[in-house]
């Protein structure tokens, strides 16, 4: 059994199909790139998240695939108001644990 990617995670997360798997996989490698600058290298063991890092990659992911067009929009009783502007506080949170910061 091959091991659960991150975008597989993601789609699960948004209860996605599998169908949107190469999506899922380039939205991943954005915000993994953007975790991995914000801590400097910091939370990664060989270009792999620490397991925190990993949940904080889910969840942006998820925000961002949610809405990749950065638009609000509204579909009869659903509507979109935000996009994707940063980590939430708790993201920050959990990058800034593991984050190198100057002295």
């Amino acid at each position: 059994m091959e091991p659960v990617t991150a975008a597989q995670d993601v789609l699960a997360f948004l209860g996605q199909p599998a169908s949107m798997t190469a999506q899922a996989q380039a939205v991943v490698d954005v915000i993994t790139a953007m975790a991995e600058d914000y801590t400097r290298g910091r939370g990664f063991v060989d270009g792999q998240p620490l397991p925190a890092v990993a949940k904080v990659i889910v969840s942006a992911s998820a925000r961002l695939l949610a809405n990749p067009e950065q638009i609000e929009f509204q579909t009869g009783s659903v509507a979109i108001r935000s996009a994707f502007t940063g980590w939430s506080p708790l993201e920050k949170t959990l990058l800034n644990s593991v984050r190198k910061v100057a002295a």
